[in-house]
């Protein structure tokens, strides 16, 4: 492992936390949810997951996809993306990798009327790019995630930085007015 590390440009503290995780119990990973650290724990906690299913992809995907769908929309739905091509190839190890990252930045939208997503979902009236045109043109949202993108709250986002704040407020505060998007769609 050491090698694969190091053949990879990584540093001494990546190495590090690698050989601290193997002594750790599995309980721990829980606690680097959206932590965008330890992201080779996580993927050797999920290699561990999947081969606790007989490496049944169907299996682990129903069991670790729940866990992790609420908080999938980080890094701009990336992490969701690399799982599901994976999944569609039966290339474990991508699948493996997406999950990792899905579960390092794990960032949940927040709804705060107690509506729940699927059940709006396909019961508008509009395309997809048609509810994006109104999204693009809806200003006080994005008068919103600007602000406050720029203000002292932001801090509490780090380690993320730069236009990827302005998605995390967005999740954090609008989850509800993007939901009403949503449940435009037909």
């Amino acid at each position: 492992m050491k090698s694969i590390v190091y053949s990879l440009g990584r540093n001494y503290n990546a190495q590090r936390t690698i050989n601290g995780f193997f002594k750790q119990n599995t309980d721990d990973v829980d606690a680097l949810k959206g932590k965008r650290t330890g992201y080779y724990e996580l993927l050797q906690h999920y290699t561990r997951n999947l081969a606790s299913t007989n490496n049944s992809l169907d299996e682990f995907v129903r069991t670790e996809f729940p866990k992790l769908a609420p908080g999938s929309f980080a890094s701009a739905l990336h992490p969701l993306i690399h799982a599901g091509y994976g999944y569609h190839v039966g290339d474990a190890a991508t699948v493996l990798e997406g999950f990792a990252y899905m579960h390092h930045s794990y960032f949940p939208i927040t709804f705060k009327r107690g509506r729940k997503p699927a059940t709006l979902m396909g019961k508008g009236s509009k395309t997809v790019l048609e509810v994006v045109e109104l999204l693009q043109q809806d200003d006080a949202i994005y008068e919103h995630m600007t602000s406050e993108a720029t203000s002292k709250r932001a801090e509490r986002y780090l380690p993320v930085k730069g236009p990827q704040i302005k998605y995390f407020v967005l999740a954090e505060d609008k989850g509800d007015d993007l939901l009403d998007y949503v449940s435009q769609i037909k």
